[in-house]
Parts: C-alpha cells; sequence; structure tokens
C-alpha cells in the first residue's frame, strides 16, 4: 500500500493539472497557439501511458517510468522557442518603455492607432495594440478560401470601396504570394489591393498602402 501512495498523488497531479489546463488554455498568439492541439495530444498520450504503467507488471513494461519522464519533457521542449520569441518581444518593448525609447513596432502602433478610420493588416497583433478592430484574419481565412470554403467577395468589396484608410502588411503586394501554408493572402486578394491602394513606405520591416 506505501508504494501505491506515490504513484496515487502523481495520478491525483495528472487529473488535477488536466482540469485547470482545459479551463484555463486560451491562444495567446499566432507563434505559439499551433502547438495547442500537439500539447493537448501529448498530454492525452502521457495520461494513457500512465494508466498503462500503471496496470502492467513490471517485468512486462515496453514503456518505463524513465520513458515517460523523457516524454514529458519532450513535449515540454517543443513549445520552447515560440515562447522564446514572445517573452524576448514583450522584454524589448517593456525596456524600450522604461527608457522612453520607442521601437519601431511601437511607432508603426502609433501610426495606426491615429489613423481615423478602419486599418487592415496581416498582423493582427498591430491592430490589437493600436485599439483597432481584427477587420480580417488573413491567414485563417486565405485557406480556407483555397479550400473552396470561403467566399471572400466581402473583403473584396471592402477593398474595392476603398474602406480601410490604411493597410498594414508583412510582405510587399509586388510579390507573388506565397504557398498555402505560410500564404497572408491569395491572389485575387493581391490583385485588388494593387488595384486601388498605392504605396506609402516602409516601417519595420512592415509595408504601408494607402488608397489611392
Amino acid at each position: 500500500m506505501c508504494a501505491r501512495r506515490p504513484e496515487r498523488l502523481w495520478q491525483a497531479y495528472f487529473v488535477l493539472a488536466g482540469v485547470e489546463t482545459l479551463l484555463t488554455v486560451g491562444k495567446l498568439g499566432a507563434s505559439s497557439n499551433y502547438w495547442l492541439e500537439l500539447s493537448a495530444a501529448t498530454s492525452v498520450l502521457i495520461g494513457v501511458v500512465a494508466m498503462r504503467i500503471r496496470e502492467v507488471r513490471p517485468e512486462r513494461r515496453l514503456f518505463t517510468a524513465p520513458g515517460l519522464a523523457a516524454l514529458v519533457f519532450v513535449a515540454l521542449l517543443a513549445s520552447v522557442p515560440a515562447y522564446q520569441a514572445n517573452v524576448s518581444q514583450a522584454l524589448e518593448q517593456e525596456f524600450a518603455r522604461r527608457d522612453n525609447q520607442p521601437t519601431a513596432r511601437a511607432e508603426l502602433v502609433a501610426m495606426a492607432a491615429r489613423e481615423p478610420g478602419a486599418v487592415l493588416t496581416d498582423d493582427p497583433g498591430i491592430a490589437v495594440e493600436a485599439g483597432k478592430r481584427v477587420e480580417f484574419e488573413f491567414v485563417v481565412f486565405t485557406i480556407l478560401a483555397t479550400q473552396g470554403i470561403w467566399n471572400e467577395q466581402p473583403i473584396l468589396d471592402a477593398i474595392a470601396a476603398r474602406r480601410f484608410g490604411l493597410v498594414v502588411l508583412t510582405t510587399s503586394l509586388d510579390d507573388p504570394v506565397r504557398p498555402l501554408i505560410s500564404a497572408r493572402y491569395t491572389e485575387t486578394v493581391r490583385l485588388a489591393l494593387r488595384a486601388v491602394y498605392a504605396p506609402a513606405g516602409q516601417l519595420t520591416g512592415y509595408w504601408l498602402y494607402r488608397p489611392e
């Protein structure tokens, strides 16, 4: 019975941690939220393996406790690069704010915030930081449109009507559309923007456009 007690404590920890994760998990940002499915699937597998280890006699176990520990460690490491990028960006902005030295991104956010009308950008973070509405989820709707399950006409109509006073993009409209996995917009949207929006300069790696 004494040998079972630590095991039960770990099982209780796993259950409580899983419930806490389900209640608090959310999208932190595009640079890290794509690990969400992997993390969730890995958590389920770890739970299944933990129960198998408990039920099978030690001499017949194909997956041991050290193996489970290694799986947990690898699962944690999988998300490290994405979270490092988030933390580095947050620290850079915080130190710049304390030193009263606005970063190039802060200047871009300030420009978007001063814009009286709607701002269209393929970087939702710019819109959120500027207090603007996210007008269009470029990556998501590009994937859906390419698969034939999204009608692009609403955004095409808004572009043709010059509803956006400022367009901020991470790629130039002169460049060809990227492959689907990394595409920011479809060729149809690119041509629609080029038809009625003119280049207005570059800032911190972003291309700016305004209505002609």
